[in-house]
């Protein structure tokens, strides 16, 4: 039997062989790990740079890897016993002092992890041997610092992270 005249007398072309496919795993593994950890990275930096690297309010000295700081006030308020209950109902802080009679008394408040926020009350006596000020508004895990605004003790205590709440604040040293 002879092919009919019309069809071309052309060999069939050899198949060619698959390449081989590249797979999306690959890409992901070659590329897509490494990019990201560098923009991980980046984002961590670019978080830990606004503001994660605050220092503490004391002053600290440091040589080598050891940070010291003056411990004084601590001292000082020990050796005094001093002691206060803080309290904060319908946004007035209420603080009883015990121990001393200072003219004047200041209350900072240290934010958690951002410096900037930190804030600064001066409280006005009663008449009643208590001390009060106006709350700030935004619930946070303050840390409360007591002292004269001219230093020489100081007491502290840590906030809860409520609106109204109790606290006592203590020496950062108990006697021995």
């Amino acid at each position: 039997m002879n092919p009919p005249p019309s069809a071309p007398l052309v060999p069939p072309l050899p198949p060619t062989p698959e390449r081989p496919r590249r797979s999306g795993l690959a890409l992901v593994l070659v590329i897509g790990i490494p990019l990201s950890a560098v923009l991980s990275g980046v984002a961590f930096l670019s978080v830990a740079g606004s503001g994660g690297l605050d220092r503490v309010a004391d002053e600290v000295q440091r040589t080598g890897r050891i940070q010291q700081t003056k411990l004084d006030d601590d001292l000082a308020a020990r050796a005094a016993g001093l002691r206060a209950e803080a309290r904060v109902r319908a946004g007035r802080l209420h603080l009883r002092l015990h121990g001393v009679d200072p003219p004047a008394l200041v209350l900072r408040l240290e934010h958690p992890t951002q410096a900037v926020y930190d804030r600064s009350l001066t409280l006005q006596a009663d008449g009643q041997g208590g001390w009060s000020a106006a709350w700030p508004e935004p619930v946070v895990a303050w840390k409360l610092v007591l002292s004269p605004p001219e230093g020489g003790w100081r007491i502290k205590a840590r906030w809860p992270r409520t609106a109204e709440g109790e606290v006592v604040l203590e020496p950062a040293f108990r006697a021995p």
